[in-house]
């Protein structure tokens, strides 16, 4: 009974590894490509699911154009990229997609405004990086608002969309 445990372990360990290996998908080898820096293969294996439509390799395309991994820097093609998988409501490539108007990247003009609608949009479905960007760009206005305020009549300004955002947050 004493080598049956070992064995039995060790089978166990054994299918375990061989099953993950199993499950592993095209996104999860790209991955695994992408901290080789094997950024051709990876592109490879995203290409095709960000064709056929699959969300997650379609903001996985906006990030090699926005980073220019695989493929030539692009934050035009990356964007309409992010644009695919946001009309499906995958939460990062919104954001994405309001980082790169409000920084104003590539051919994109700096937009606040623009890039704004992008990150309460994704805020508002929970997506917490939105939300405290959010929650900070507001503050930053108020603090300079409550201070000049404060200057002409000595009544700040009721900071209340940060204070919301932030609650956001924390719910």
């Amino acid at each position: 009974m004493k080598t049956f445990a070992p064995s039995c372990a060790t089978f166990i360990v054994l299918s375990f590894v061989l099953v993950n290996q199993a499950l592993a998908g095209p996104l999860e080898d790209a991955d695994a490509a992408d901290k080789r820096a094997d950024y051709v293969t990876a592109l490879q294996l995203v290409s095709p699911l960000a064709q056929q439509g699959d969300a997650g390799a379609q903001r996985r395309m906006g990030i090699m154009y926005a980073s220019g991994k695989g493929v030539p820097a692009d934050y035009t093609e990356a964007e309409k990229w992010f644009q695919k998988a946001a009309a499906q409501g995958d939460l990062e490539a919104i954001w994405n997609i309001g980082y790169i108007h409000h920084r104003g990247l590539g051919n994109f003009k700096k937009d606040f405004a623009e890039g704004e609608r992008w990150y309460l949009r994704a805020a508002e479905l929970g997506h917490l990086g939105s939300q405290t960007a959010l929650a900070l760009a507001y503050g930053t206005v108020t603090a300079s608002s409550a201070m000049i305020a404060r200057r002409q009549n000595g009544t700040p300004e009721q900071p209340t969309k940060e204070i919301s955002l932030l609650n956001l947050c924390w719910e």
